[in-house]
């Protein structure tokens, strides 16, 4: 089967979904399918660049197809138009009419693809990670994204949910019956898994948060529990808008010369701080976008053997149990999170135990499982539509 896999943006940074999809891509491919990954292309790039910038080695049944993009990256034209990519791909999806399936997470273009697809004969495949209408107090926007949403949810020829949560919501919100929708998490590269590196050789120090800096991301409360977890550093590995409002609370609180914040850095970069780290933290709070999240971090805290001390919140606790593989605080608590924290610095065996218990359970969620899962769920889909 060849999967058609387009993605209205530039695929050259750190953000999750980024990550998420190049590998789910490769994974497929991997898994004996033909995948196009059809994207923007900024000037000068090749794709032998975006592969080595996300540490990957691609399939040969995976090639990428560049279309155009009008989003700021014009000199002396600083405006977005999403229509460009749209017609583009339109004609090129109509070029291969009748040869695969269409597998997008974006939902505008979800929504487009909808309405050419008998055009371009090929079932749609959406892939959904939160419910957009309810992200926003505008009502104008939330109306218009709830009637987008409805119509792609009514009419998409199957959907991928990443948590349960977010499946059961989506069944109640739309009223959906019939469609079929079945729940995938997110996954962690199999090579991590694999690596054996004995980890009594390696020194390793330090608490350690990766991710972006969003609030609902919670790094606001992990700094802040820092006051209570004296003696210990924290490197906090992301980097983004918010990155000088977060430097001047550690300051703030007193607790800057204890936290290392680096910025972005590329993904190959981030594997090495987690390689060194003593304890992995997951601080989400209880808000939309993080609790349908199926945090990628969390999977490679998991495969690189680091214990996690992670919020309670539904798209952890769909893949962890706590104090089995996981130490868990209420959402947003201070107080709970450095208790969690130094309860592991205090008992290293402990510490130990839950991380192995999650190093092995990471073992069922690499990509090469999930896309496995993925195109089962597809070839259902088609054979039954």
């Amino acid at each position: 089967m060849t999967v058609f896999y387009p993605v209205p943006e530039f695929i050259f940074a750190t953000q999750a979904r980024f990550i998420q999809i190049i590998n789910t891509a490769n994974s497929i491919a991997k898994a004996g399918h033909v995948v196009r990954l059809i994207c923007g292309k900024q000037m000068g790039q090749h794709a032998s660049d975006i592969f080595r910038y996300y540490d990957l080695s691609p399939h040969p049944d995976l090639k990428m197809v560049f279309l155009p993009i009008m989003r700021r990256n014009i000199p002396f034209f600083p405006f977005s138009f999403g229509m460009l990519f749209k017609v583009t791909l339109f004609f090129y999806l109509l070029l291969n009419a009748g040869r695969g399936v269409i597998f997008v997470r974006h939902p505008k273009l979800a929504a487009s693809l909808i309405r050419v697809r008998g055009l371009v004969n090929m079932p749609v495949i959406f892939e959904a990670h939160e419910i957009f209408h309810l992200t926003t107090e505008r009502v104008n926007k939330q109306r218009s994204l709830q009637q987008m949403e409805s119509y792609i949810y009514h009419h998409v020829d199957g959907v991928i949910t990443i948590s349960n949560l977010l499946r059961e919501e989506l069944l109640q919100v739309f009223q959906l019956k019939d469609k079929p929708i079945i729940t995938i998490p997110n996954a962690v590269k199999g090579e991590l898994v694999d690596n054996t590196t004995d980890a009594d050789n390696i020194a390793r120090e330090g608490l350690l948060y990766a991710g972006g800096l969003y609030p609902w991301k919670g790094v606001d409360t992990l700094i802040k529990a820092m006051v209570f977890i004296p003696d210990e550093v924290l490197t906090i590995v992301g980097g983004g808008s918010r990155l000088d409002e977060l430097k001047q609370l550690a300051a703030e609180i007193g607790v800057s010369d204890r936290i290392n914040f680096t910025g972005y850095v590329e993904q190959i970069q981030v594997i090495k701080y987690m390689s060194r780290a003593r304890i992995a933290i997951i601080p989400n709070i209880l808000h939309k976008p993080s609790i349908h999240s199926s945090p990628l971090k969390m999977f490679e805290f998991m495969a690189m053997g680091l214990p996690i001390v992670a919020s309670n919140i539904p798209g952890i606790t769909d893949v962890l149990t706590d104090r089995v593989n996981v130490l868990l605080f209420e959402p947003g608590n201070v107080r709970q999170l450095a208790s969690s924290v130094k309860s592991l610095l205090d008992d290293p065996l402990y510490a130990n135990e839950i991380a192995n218990n999650a190093k092995t359970l990471a073992s069922d969620y690499t990509y090469d499982k999930r896309s496995r899962q993925i195109m089962d769920f597809i070839t259902n889909v088609v054979a039954h539509g």
